[in-house]
C-alpha cells in the first residue's frame, strides 16, 4: 500500500511523498528516490523502481522536491542547496517515523544534490546515482542551437542569480 505523506522543509514548505512500505517492518530498508530537474515523484524509473524493490521486503520514500509536483514552492526559484535541503528533511522525516536503515537514489539533478546531502549526513546506508549531471552547461552546449542556448543561459540565470546573491 503506498500512503501519501507531507512532511517540511527547513523553511516550512510542505513536501509530498508517497511511502510505500511492503512489510510494515521499519527495521528494513527504505530507499529515498530523488526525481531530475523539472521531474517528479511519480516518473517511471521510481515506480517501476518501487515494483522491484517492494517485492524484497524493500520500503520506497519517492517525494516531490521542492517546487516539482505537489509539493509547494515556485519551480524557477529551485536551487541545488534547496534540494539538498529537501533531502535532508526527508530523511529526517523518515527517521522520526522510526526508519534507521535509510538509502538514497537520485537521477540527475536529484543526482548532484543527493551527492552533496550525503556529504552532510552520517545516516544513509548507501547512495546510489542515475547520471547525475555536474555540468549542465556542457550537456546543453552539445544539444541546443544558438538561439535555444540563448534562452537557456538566460533561464539559467534568472534560477541561480539568488543562488548567487546569498553567496
Amino acid at each position: 500500500m503506498v500512503k501519501k505523506l507531507f512532511f517540511q522543509n527547513s523553511k516550512g514548505d510542505k513536501l509530498c511523498g508517497l511511502l510505500s512500505n511492503p512489510t510494515n517492518d521499519k527495521n528494513k530498508p527504505v530507499i529515498i528516490m530523488v526525481h531530475g530537474f523539472s521531474s517528479n515523484k511519480n516518473t517511471i524509473k521510481y515506480t517501476k523502481l518501487q515494483d522491484i524493490l517492494n517485492p524484497k521486503g524493500i520500503s520506497a520514500f519517492r517525494f516531490d522536491l521542492w517546487g516539482h509536483g505537489e509539493s509547494e514552492g515556485t519551480f524557477a526559484d529551485i536551487t541545488i542547496s534547496e534540494a539538498v535541503d529537501d533531502i535532508l528533511q526527508a530523511i529526517s522525516f523518515l527517521k522520526k517515523q522510526g526508519y534507521t536503515r535509510i538509502g538514497l537514489i537520485g537521477s540527475s539533478f536529484g543526482g548532484i544534490s543527493g551527492i552533496m546531502a550525503a556529504s552532510k549526513t552520517s545516516d544513509l546506508l548507501l547512495l546510489g546515482l542515475i547520471s547525475p549531471v555536474s555540468n549542465y552547461e556542457e550537456k546543453e552546449i552539445m544539444t541546443k542551437s544558438s538561439n535555444e542556448l540563448d534562452d537557456w543561459k538566460k533561464m539559467v540565470f534568472d534560477i541561480m542569480k539568488p543562488v548567487m546573491e546569498e553567496n
